[in-house]
């Protein structure tokens, strides 16, 4: 958030809901993973919830690549190029951390079951 405070005059038209509908999807199934834990040991919530979010790291991963591509146009204004690479790979790395928690959860529920 403070990076984008920092230069929102400069890329205001950028179109962020892609990336920001895979984190909050991703924080939702870390979530009811955890509601998992507390009520008891589920494997199978949690593995449904582990694939879910290794899914949606995929395509937060393919989401990247494709806002990324455009900087490879002729005359992409190159500071523009930094700041959006910047900004597009701190909201993939949510998603990356996303699935290392549910790996971590789900490790969890294996050496305690």
């Amino acid at each position: 958030a403070e990076r984008y405070q920092i230069v929102a005059e400069q890329i205001r038209d950028t179109d962020f809901t892609a990336q920001t509908e895979l984190m909050a999807a991703a924080v939702k199934a870390v979530q009811e993973m955890v509601g998992t834990l507390r009520d008891g040991r589920n494997l199978a919530g949690i593995r449904a919830n582990q694939r879910k979010i290794r899914s949606l790291e995929s395509q937060a991963d393919a989401v990247l690549l494709e806002l990324e591509s455009e900087f490879y146009t002729p005359g992409y204004p190159p500071l523009r190029a930094i700041i959006l690479k910047d900004l597009f790979s701190l909201n993939e790395k949510v998603v990356d951390r996303c699935r290392d928690a549910a790996n971590v959860i789900a490790l969890v529920i294996l050496k305690n079951s």
